[in-house]
């Protein structure tokens, strides 16, 4: 999964690998099956991927530590 949802992130979102920190997957509940991006350039917060019919998106953002009070700024937040 982390090489899909890396593919995603270099072919069709134009980041490289200087771009990215780190990518990890978990298997949660559900099954649910998650990938977590962390940025170089945004190193407190944490970008949440998923995959579902062959669509890969991502699905929330948090802190790296503690909770989003409603004031945080993540710069690769997508639509």
């Amino acid at each position: 999964m982390n090489q899909e949802i890396q593919s995603y992130l270099f072919n069709q979102r134009g980041y490289t690998k200087i771009d990215i920190n780190k990518i990890y997957t978990q298997v949660g509940k559900a099954p649910l099956v998650s990938t977590t991006v962390i940025f170089n350039d945004d190193k407190d917060n944490r970008y949440f991927y998923r995959k579902e019919k062959e669509r890969i998106y991502q699905y929330s953002m948090a802190p790296v530590q503690g909770v989003d009070d409603g004031h945080q700024q993540y710069k690769h937040k997508e639509n």
